[in-house]
């Protein structure tokens, strides 16, 4: 559990390990605790009594802790002799980037580890997060000076046969790839512009059957050499033979692609996604921005008229691409987001239905198009039926930043919104959605009123959710995440992830301390399957793919 810039006190007991922390000015309280919990850029948090004399704690069934006092994010984690769950961390001063490695049962062999490995590196002034997860062979590192010393973004990443998800979000600066085995890097002023030469596994992920993400770059990604060569290819990223995602955020000039044989030119993006000098607007473009044969998902999100296209496993057609996208043969979702002028079909007055469309097309914000009962203030689901009605949902529809949207991922079943029918009754809830029996992920992030549902195989009872969420006999997680006004559990603050929770949670009084009282297994995460990570949120809690028991 990561406690980021915490300021409130959490009074935590019945724990089977004691943590015991003194003269702190936001107390961190903790006894009788048999796991992990994680702290981090709490300059008040860690005050041991003698951090060379530190309580070692003992009896953990699921990791092994090896901590250093740690001030400002400048000492080190060591692990050794786990058996279930490794937590390595470096810690750099001034750092506020994470690189979570989750999932990987050969990454970085540390002591015979047969478990999780959450690998969470901080760079000094770097604003990234990365994330990595089921990386079965993945992250191969060499000739790093130090035990991946990585000052100023200045390192090595080869990524290769990852079966899962690369995401790299919020990087204002740029990662500069140097000193890999398999990759020779030849470049100038690296900080602003990925290169890549020779590449042609490396950031290409050829044979990477997952997601790519490259969130909020404001720089640009140049390869140079890559299977097809493109030269003066600063603003160009060339992908051959990936079977799996891309996410470009915030490129105000983002692709440009030339002489490749899937050619697709962004230009002015900012204002429009204009597909030009494409031989037949996206005729012959069997593999880019046509998608065809994707086996993931492509989105771009934060632009003024951006289009996220998710999963097509056939033809995108483009007729008239500034000002209307037409689509037809699409076999999965298109979702728009914010697009007040630019997903017009047929000028919005007439909406061109998908053909052969075996999701669903969602709008947000376009007054003039899908106008789902009040559609500007709240996703109300009715007559599903034929309208909101997600079947066969085998991958992933993401909605991102929308004030009242909803995220849909990796949905193996049927996702019913027709009367909440055996699943789940939302009364007065202005953005909330049910989803029933979703064996993956529901993420609903950057949104102010929207709540996050990850892994739930059992029914949500929301009762008055405008300030209170009582949650009955759930079996998996709940996140809520930087929901000021939603997660209110009678006026609580801040927000609070759940994982796996299989009984009631009360919530009274959270104003200041998070206080639970008839909470017999309240915060206790029983049969934990993944990881505690907790990212960028002031007070939040957030719960996922834990390994073993996580007792608190």
């Amino acid at each position: 559990v990561l406690f980021s810039e915490c300021s409130s006190v959490f009074l935590f007991s019945e724990c089977s390990s004691v943590f015991w922390f003194s003269e702190c000015s936001s107390v961190f309280w903790f006894s009788e605790c048999s796991s992990v919990f994680f702290f981090i850029e709490c300059s008040s948090v860690f005050f041991f009594i003698d951090s060379r004399s530190f309580e070692w704690f003992s009896e953990c069934s699921s990791v092994f802790w090896f901590m250093v006092k740690f001030s400002e994010c400048s000492s080190v984690f060591e692990f050794s002799e786990c058996n279930s769950v490794i937590l390595f961390m470096i810690l750099f001063s001034e750092c506020s980037l994470v690189v979570l490695f989750s999932e990987c049962s050969s990454v970085f062999e540390f002591g015979e580890c047969n478990s999780v490995i959450l690998f969470m590196i901080l760079f000094s002034e770097c604003s990234l997060v990365v994330l990595f997860s089921e990386c079965s062979s993945v992250f191969w590192f060499s000739e790093c000076s130090s035990v991946f010393e990585f000052s100023e973004c200045n390192s090595v990443f080869e990524f290769s046969e990852c079966n899962s998800v690369f995401g790299f979000s919020e990087c204002n600066p740029v990662f500069e790839f140097s000193e890999c085995s398999s990759l020779k890097l030849s470049s100038d002023e690296c900080s602003s512009v990925f290169f890549f030469s020779e590449c042609s596994s490396l950031f290409l992920f050829n044979e990477c059957n997952s997601v790519v993400l490259f969130i909020e770059c404001s720089s640009v990604i140049s390869f140079s050499e890559c299977n097809s060569v493109i030269c003066e290819c600063s603003l160009v990223v060339l992908f051959s033979e990936c079977s799996l995602v891309f996410l470009f955020i915030e490129c105000s000039s983002v692709f440009e692609f030339s002489e490749f044989n899937s050619v697709v030119k962004f230009s002015e993006c900012s204002s429009v996604v204009k597909f030009s000098e494409c031989s037949s607007l996206f005729c012959e473009c069997s593999s880019v921005f046509l998608f065809n044969e994707c086996n993931s998902v492509v989105l771009f999100s934060e632009c003024n008229s951006v289009v996220k296209f998710s999963e097509c496993s056939s033809l995108f057609w483009f007729i008239e691409c500034s000002s209307v996208f037409w689509f037809s043969e699409c076999s999965s979702v298109f979702l728009f987001n914010e697009c007040s002028s630019v997903v017009l079909f047929s000028k919005c007055n007439s909406v061109n239905w998908f053909s052969e469309c075996s999701l669903v097309v969602l709008f947000r914000e376009c007054s003039s198009v899908f106008e789902f009962s009040e559609c500007n203030s709240v996703v109300k689901f009715s007559e599903c039926s034929s309208l909101l009605w997600f079947s066969e949902c085998s991958s992933v529809v993401l909605f991102i930043e929308c004030n009242s949207v909803i995220s849909f991922s990796e949905c193996n079943f049927v996702i019913w919104f027709i009367e909440c029918n055996s699943v789940i009754w939302f009364s007065e809830c202005s953005s909330v959605v049910l989803f029933n029996e979703c064996n993956s992920v529901v993420l609903f992030s950057e949104c102010n009123s929207v709540v996050k549902f990850s892994e739930f195989s059992s029914y949500f009872w929301f009762s008055e959710c405008s300030s209170v969420f009582w949650f009955s006999e759930c079996s998996s997680v709940f996140l809520f995440n930087e929901c000021s006004s939603v997660v209110l559990f009678s006026e609580c603050n801040f927000v609070i992830w759940f994982s796996e929770c299989y009984s009631v949670i009360f919530f009274s009084e959270c104003n200041s301390v998070v206080k639970f009282s008839e909470c017999s297994s309240l915060f206790w995460f029983n049969e934990c399957n993944s990881v505690v990570l907790f990212i960028e949120c002031s007070s939040v809690v957030k719960f996922s793919e834990c390994s073993s028991l996580f007792w608190f």
